[in-house]
């Protein structure tokens, strides 16, 4: 995953193109856009976690690194056009960003602990904290539900080309999709965290105006400013 945001996305085309060349993802005209939706939130883990905004010591930091470095994975599952792939990385996911959320507001709770509790738990212990918390909620109950549905085939035989050719509009759906998620993500809890940590230097600014989209700009615009 680049992070260089002028041509992170020009090498990820030339990445696809040498490895999957007959991708249907490779011409449709929102690949940008998903492109960008996945680099911002991979941007904004790398900065809060390589310049130590959050710290080895926090009880989310490793939850932090692999929402990070399976976020990026969406690039190369989309590519496969498998939507149970993509289903299950966004169940993945949501769960993740649950732990890290609740983690967050519980920062007197264990790693350990953090891990440990149920999604009832926490829950109910975010009730009153969260502005995105049904959404949240919808996303964990959706993708969990999904996952564990029977793949209904017409033929005995596996056809991968088959698979791999259909269209389903995967692209639109998870752009659709990543943009809930990205919301959640920044609203529930980059914002707070730069608040809590008055995350207002120059260093910072510079840094996340130059490895993030306009789209994502507008969204956090009050707490990183141009």
């Amino acid at each position: 995953m680049t992070d260089i945001k002028n041509n992170g996305f020009e090498n990820f085309l030339r990445f696809v193109n040498e490895t999957q060349p007959y991708s249907v993802c490779l011409n449709h005209p929102d690949l940008q856009e998903v492109y960008d939706l996945v680099n911002d939130i991979y941007n904004i883990c790398s900065i809060l976690i390589d310049h130590e905004y959050v710290k080895v010591t926090d009880n989310y930091y490793s939850l932090l690194i692999e929402y990070r470095d399976y976020y990026g994975r969406f690039l190369l599952t989309m590519t496969l056009n498998d939507e149970y792939l993509v289903n299950s990385l966004f169940r993945l996911l949501v769960e993740k960003l649950y732990r890290i959320i609740f983690g967050f507001y519980n920062s007197f709770k264990s790693s350990n602990s953090v891990r440990r509790h149920s999604r009832y738990e926490m829950s109910t212990r975010l009730t009153m904290t969260l502005q995105k918390k049904k959404e949240l909620d919808d996303f964990y109950s959706k993708y969990s539900d999904l996952i564990h549905q029977s793949i209904k085939s017409g033929s005995e035989n596996l056809d991968l080309r088959s698979v791999y050719s259909i269209d389903r509009n995967l692209i639109d759906n998870l752009k659709s999709e990543l943009q809930d998620l990205n919301s959640i993500f920044l609203l529930d809890y980059f914002k707070p965290f730069c608040v809590q940590n008055s995350l207002n230097d120059l260093s910072f600014i510079i840094a996340m105006n130059n490895r993030i989209s306009e789209n994502t700009k507008k969204i956090i615009k009050d707490v990183i400013p141009d």
